[in-house]
């Protein structure tokens, strides 16, 4: 049974008491949180604030824009030279200073709307980014971890990651696409509908390389023996631990190919 990442007081009662210290209460909302401790950069984040902060900061660099484009094409060099101009031809006693004055104001404005769009642009790909992280990680573990499918999400969750990205839609959300290596997205069903990362991760249950990463596969890795955790010969042929999901991960292909024995008793 996969664990939800946020339950009700009247949910957490209804767990089994082990289960119940995989949880935190949070404060504020009275919901019970579950605590995942972060390793290698993935961790249990709230992608619902991150979406409505990267939707702020999209609204403030349209805002920019709009401003910054009224200095559309305007060179110092130009500027200066037109402003020469117009004191030559200007009718009007306008006094030194104040022209003077106007021209620093001016280039300061320029330049100050030039750092602010620089400024939050930057934020802007930094929360996209984390988001993209957030979003296909949730989704591909939620995938892995459908009853249909009981995959190994520590075993399997880089190779799904790997085929997936995220992309934005013409309304501006934010959904996980499915991609093939050459990062065509790929079609899902005769329809040209396109592929759900469900049915990727149905896919490759199916496919021999990986069958080794769902548990509920029928693959046993039988007559494997004599591995340990880094990998030994057996005979002619090397073997590793089902332990070792490192290692199971690194000889995916060469199991499937029986060049790799996996030795279940360790």
């Amino acid at each position: 049974m996969s664990l939800l990442a946020r339950i009700t007081e009247e949910q957490f009662k209804a767990l089994a008491e082990p289960l119940r210290a995989e949880y935190e209460k949070d404060l504020e909302s009275g919901l019970y949180i579950l605590d995942v401790t972060a390793t290698d950069g993935w961790e249990l984040a709230n992608v619902v604030n991150l979406k409505s902060a990267l939707s702020s900061e999209r609204e403030n660099v349209k805002k920019l824009n709009k401003t910054v484009k009224k200095f559309d094409g305007l060179e110092p060099e130009k500027a200066r030279e037109a402003l020469a101009k117009y004191n030559e031809l200007s009718t009007m006693n306008v006094d030194q200073k104040v022209e003077e004055k106007f021209k620093v104001v001016q280039n300061q404005l320029v330049e100050k709307h030039n750092k602010e769009l620089h400024s939050i642009s930057e934020k802007y790909t930094k929360l996209k980014s984390q988001l993209q992280q957030e979003l296909i990680t949730s989704s591909a573990i939620k995938a892995l971890r459908d009853p249909k499918v009981d995959g190994d999400v520590d075993l399997m969750l880089p190779h799904v990651i790997s085929q997936v990205r995220m992309t934005e839609k013409e309304d501006g959300t934010f959904v996980v696409e499915v991609v093939d290596k050459n990062g065509n997205p790929k079609i899902g069903d005769t329809n040209g509908n396109p592929m759900s990362i469900d049915q990727l991760v149905l896919e490759m249950k199916g496919n021999k390389i990986f069958a080794r990463g769902f548990n509920s596969s029928g693959a046993s890795g039988g007559g494997a023996r004599g591995a340990n955790s880094s990998g030994v010969m057996t005979g002619n042929v090397k073997s590793v631990s089902a332990s070792d999901k490192a290692g199971m991960s690194a000889h995916l292909e060469d199991i499937a190919a029986g060049k790799v024995l996996v030795d279940m008793n360790k």
